[in-house]
């Protein structure tokens, strides 16, 4: 997956056809409907009214599940206007990759963040996180999500302890037939990206016009 984020546009490679998810409101895509070169080009988040993205595109990255989860009700919501061949991916809820002390937490709808130091954020092996990627997989199967993508913030930085994190956290979570996405912002060595993307089966997720990804594209 590939993002530019000056423009606010997703750049998606097509779906694999072995990791389709399926599920009643929506269909695969006919090979003669996709685009041209197997991409997918869509806005991160709705910049017009739905029905009026949806006569124009494909595809949407859904930014809001990133700061604050909607109702399951509105997901489906979601899901049921759109034609039967969009295709959603979201951002992961941000208590699992951002620290509480983080700005974007100011638009999380938690009246007390600070509360949560130590214990979301960084893909920590905690209650917390675990709830949180419990109710973003709610949301993500409401829609029918083919792609989830965790945007990392700069100060998740490839430490031991970070690393470890993010390995435990991919190894063990549900993650039915997703794919899913990793956006590091830090310094992270190239061949480190690499390999746990390899490992973990996961995508490098990146900014087209700063770098090509490394890897699942």
């Amino acid at each position: 997956m590939k993002r530019d984020k000056m423009k606010n546009v997703v750049i998606s490679g097509v779906v694999r056809p072995g990791r389709l998810r399926m599920c009643e409101q929506s269909t695969p895509k006919r090979e003669d409907d996709r685009s041209p070169g197997g991409v997918l080009v869509g806005c991160c988040g709705f910049p017009k009214a739905r029905a009026t993205y949806y006569r124009h595109f494909k595809v949407v990255e859904v930014q809001q599940t990133f700061y604050r989860l909607p109702e399951i009700a509105t997901a489906q919501r979601w899901r049921t206007e759109a034609p039967t061949d969009f295709i959603f991916t979201m951002k992961a809820w941000q208590l699992i990759t951002h620290e509480p002390n983080s700005p974007t937490y100011r638009r999380s709808g938690i009246a007390a963040p600070e509360q949560l130091l130590g214990r979301c954020g960084s893909f920590r092996p905690t209650p917390e996180v675990e709830e949180a990627w419990t109710r973003t997989l709610q949301i993500a199967r409401a829609v029918c999500a083919q792609v989830v993508v965790f945007q990392c913030p700069a100060r998740f930085t490839p430490t031991p302890e970070h690393v470890s994190n993010l390995r435990a956290f991919f190894q063990r979570i549900e993650r039915d037939r997703m794919l899913l996405a990793w956006e590091p912002r830090g310094d992270w060595p190239d061949e480190l990206v690499r390999s746990l993307c390899r490992e973990l089966d996961i995508i490098h997720c990146v900014d087209p016009f700063q770098r090509l990804p490394l890897h699942g594209t």
